[in-house]
């Protein structure tokens, strides 16, 4: 569970703006930056302990953590790392942009070269939401994140990560899931989300327990679906994985559904 609310003492921001290497210049630098972008808290709240601090989210390149913003309110901040290969939020930033054009969440709210303040989104990790999920939940979320792909996938928006999305997707409360960490993002009309996700669905089998990955007939008629829709990206053979899925969480779906 994750712990209450608190304020960050400024020892503690010093080490979460400058993590791993503790830098009093860039700590200052930062910090100008942070007030230019309205944000006027940064809280202890989450699951990963990062300077005995409690974030929301830690990777190779960055850390994310609850605050808030000036004329937003509460809100997620993503700070680069300043071990990071990446030399800046920036694309990372233009591409939440992009996919909140065509009414996609989270909403971006503000960024900078080392940060990006987003829509906090309150919801679980789908690797960890899956483990007490019903079926009948299972299904829905599955098939609103189909949704979600495909929209990515119309405007060429590859998020990069979804062959292994149990840390990239948010199930909220209202079963309403959420594609974060855009970070390894790209544009191309090469690649698909749609693809990367489904793969982790039908030959996956440790995220997904409800679903018989292990049948050989199974995997051709996804493969099958799948080489259909790199051809053609129509919505027909979205709505047929969704079948698909249907029938292999739902035992007692008809074949008819799906052949």
């Amino acid at each position: 569970m994750a712990r209450m609310r608190r304020k960050l003492s400024a020892r503690e921001l010093y080490c979460l703006l400058t993590f791993p290497h503790e830098s009093t210049e860039t700590f200052k630098a930062r910090l100008i930056e942070l007030k230019m972008l309205g944000v006027k808290e940064v809280y202890s709240q989450g699951n990963i302990k990062v300077c005995d601090v409690c974030v929301i989210g830690k990777g190779t390149n960055s850390l994310v953590v609850l605050s808030y913003i000036r004329g937003f309110g509460e809100a997620a901040l993503k700070i680069l790392r300043v071990d990071s290969p990446r030399l800046t939020l920036i694309k990372e930033a233009a591409l939440i942009q992009r996919l909140n054009k065509v009414g996609l969440r989270p909403k971006l709210f503000t960024y900078s070269s080392n940060f990006i303040v987003r829509e906090y989104i309150e919801g679980e990790t789908l690797d960890r939401w899956i483990k007490h999920a019903s079926k009948d939940e299972l299904i829905k979320v599955l098939r609103e994140i189909l949704d979600i792909l495909y929209k990515l996938d119309e405007i060429q928006l590859v998020h990069g990560e979804l062959a292994r999305p149990g840390k990239h997707v948010l199930v909220t409360r209202t079963l309403e899931p959420v594609i974060i960490d855009f970070e390894s993002g790209s544009l191309s009309s090469k690649k698909s989300n749609v693809t990367q996700f489904a793969q982790a669905v039908f030959f996956r089998s440790s995220l997904f327990p409800y679903i018989k990955q292990d049948k050989d007939d199974v995997r051709k008629r996804a493969i099958k679906i799948l080489q259909k829709y790199k051809k053609s990206r129509k919505q027909k053979y979205v709505e047929e994985l969704k079948s698909l899925i249907d029938h292999l969480i739902c035992k007692s779906c008809s074949e008819e559904r799906y052949i």
